[in-house]
């Protein structure tokens, strides 16, 4: 037991250290943490139970994509942006019934975009970082269990309603350089990438949805879905200190809808002295082009990645801890109004994205043990 102890104890506190000394960002494609990011939902609260959370989050997003063609030359030529992403979310979730749980998670973010700044007289490209980090955008979001998952039932539904606050900074600046006119480095003040800003500076409204099916003794099916609307066109985050008289449609950023899709299969444990669980899925996840409700000018870099999700979830006694690492399979950067404002159909911007993705959270439950699918 003194065993078990000391290492929760060691999970958070390594979890802060983690979110304490790294940078991080969101990638081109700014795909920020989003609920049913981790593994499905394998048990139910009871009434008035409490539920705290933890999840961490990794990515470095460096491969450049116009649609699905890589831009190889970037690389090769070391012009290529390297966006690094430390996310952390801490949360509670809490039983209001048998069927019907809250959430409310908080994240926190450190932020690293390194790019090259300017090319000095001599040929060679200077390359700087600059950083967006502190809290992001709160959530809240209620879950009910539609068909509750019950040892005699093969079929389970969950569905959720959210709300995200725009409570992180969109507005962050940071020190640039630049070449002087008399060839030296000279530095100065300039918004960073909204790639890497904490918020958005958007109020949007979650709804979410998971089924899982019994295919087997201790062999589901599960599939998963998310889809954030965020109704707001653009930010009151000027691009530029001055407004732009033909490139009107970029001046400000731009606040976007998106979506999460999952689905695969796991295995459950066979016996109670091992309680892993394994799972294989595939996941989708992105920005589109236009969102679902409201205009969508503005600054953007849709896209969307495909990727393959192994996962391992390990429950000991009131504590479940889950391990995932999404690898790329697909990328494609899509066309964003922008792009298609173009008469000549050629416009179509790029963006940077990651190999792969870095996912653990430890879940401890207060109370009476929690009851499994």
């Amino acid at each position: 037991m003194k065993n078990l102890i000391k290492l929760k104890w060691l999970l958070l506190v390594l979890g802060a250290f983690i979110f304490e000394n790294n940078m991080n960002a969101q990638g081109c494609v700014a795909v920020r943490a989003t609920g049913c990011s981790g593994t499905t939902n394998s048990s139910t609260l009871l009434k008035n139970q409490l539920e705290f959370s933890t999840n961490f989050r990794y990515f470095e997003s460096h491969r450049h994509f116009v649609g699905d063609v890589e831009q190889k030359e970037r690389e090769e030529k070391h012009t290529e942006v390297r966006i690094k992403s430390f996310a952390y979310d801490f949360g509670f979730n809490y039983g209001l019934s048998d069927r019907f749980f809250v959430n409310f998670s908080v994240p926190f973010v450190i932020n690293n975009r390194s790019n090259i700044h300017y090319t000095d007289k001599a040929g060679v490209a200077k390359r700087f970082s600059v950083q967006g980090r502190g809290l992001g955008d709160i959530r809240a979001t209620g879950y009910y269990w539609i068909l509750a998952p019950k040892p005699e039932k093969k079929l389970s539904l969950l569905g959720g309603l959210g709300v995200k606050l725009p409570t992180g900074d969109p507005s962050q600046i940071d020190v640039f350089h630049a070449l002087s006119s008399k060839g030296k480095d000279s530095t100065y003040f300039k918004i960073v990438d909204q790639a890497i800003q904490p918020g958005d500076a958007g109020f949007g409204v979650s709804l979410e949805s998971q089924i899982n099916y019994s295919i087997a003794p201790k062999l589901n099916l599960y599939a998963s879905g998310y889809y954030l609307f965020q109704p707001q066109e653009t930010s009151n985050v000027l691009r530029n200190t001055a407004l732009s008289e033909t490139d009107t449609i970029q001046n400000y950023l731009s606040i976007t809808d998106q979506f999460l899709a999952r689905v695969g299969v796991s295995v459950q444990p066979l016996s109670n002295k091992y309680p892993l669980t394994i799972s294989l899925g595939g996941r989708l996840e992105g920005v589109p082009s236009h969102d679902a409700i409201g205009g969508s000018n503005g600054r953007r870099r849709p896209g969307y990645t495909v990727t393959a999700e192994p996962a391992i979830n390990y429950d000991f006694g009131s504590d479940r801890i889950n391990f995932s690492i999404p690898i790329s399979l697909y990328r494609n950067r899509t066309k964003s109004v922008y792009d298609l404002s173009d008469p000549t159909g050629k416009a179509h911007g790029d963006a940077a994205f990651a190999d792969y993705s870095i996912n653990v959270s430890y879940v401890h439950r207060f109370g009476s043990s929690h009851v499994r699918m």
